[in-house]
């Protein structure tokens, strides 16, 4: 009697593994011939080509002068001068179609009734105001009435500029010569220069130290260099 129970109860755990079994071979069948020819559905799924990761810089390199089109444009600015030990006395802007690397840039001043100016320095504007936690440049040397302002993003790098517009200022120690009478300054962005004052940056970015770049362009390359001086007095 008891093995006649057993019996039946074997028997219907069989049949129960049956339908089972059958359902673990369909999926099995269903994996294995997709790993051969992916059915529609997997197919869809999108799958990350090498393609895709690369930067976004590198698929519209710039090459040249021409491309960057690196433009000075000079905002309408006081025409006070002010008397302070970082007073402003230039705000201009750089505008480019890409990514430029700049080192040096050159200002040619006269001033009269004022003591000799010294300790220049070149800041980022942001919403209008001069951001005084970037610094950006300082007076590198004076030659002659020209003021060659050294551009960093590093201090072993020259300032590395994107595409769009970006305005600067540069503030320097200006104060007035008591036995002068007067004190006016006039200021402008040259672009004949002497060569050991000129320009000197280039197309693209270029972070590593600025001595190994080798050769540079200078102010002829770049575009809206203003004809006209700026007065404050």
């Amino acid at each position: 009697m008891i093995y006649h129970v057993f019996s039946q109860r074997h028997a219907m755990s069989k049949r129960a593994l049956y339908p089972i079994s059958a359902a673990f071979l369909v999926l099995g069948i269903f994996l294995w011939s997709n790993l051969l020819k992916p059915s529609p559905w997997i197919g869809d799924i999108p799958v990350a080509s090498p393609e895709t990761n690369v930067l976004a810089a590198t698929e519209n390199p710039v090459d040249t002068a021409a491309e960057v089109g690196l433009t000075v444009k000079i905002p309408k600015q006081s025409d006070t001068l002010s008397f302070s030990t970082q007073a402003e006395v230039l705000r201009f802007s750089l505008r480019a179609e890409g990514p430029y690397t700049l080192r040096y840039l050159t200002m040619q001043i006269e001033a009269s009734g004022l003591k000799p100016i010294t300790d220049w320095t070149v800041y980022k504007m942001k919403g209008g105001q001069i951001d005084f936690s970037e610094s950006v440049g300082y007076g590198e040397t004076q030659i002659d009435g020209f003021v060659r302002l050294r551009l960093f993003s590093s201090r072993s790098a020259a300032y590395l500029g994107e595409s769009g517009e970006q305005e600067f200022a540069v503030l320097a120690s200006v104060l007035k010569d008591p036995a002068a009478p007067a004190a006016t300054v006039s200021l402008s962005l040259p672009q004949e220069l002497p060569p050991e004052t000129d320009w000197a940056w280039l197309p693209g970015s270029h972070g590593e130290t600025w001595l190994s770049v080798g050769e540079s362009l200078g102010a002829a390359d770049v575009l809206g260099l203003p004809t006209k001086s700026i007065q404050k007095e």
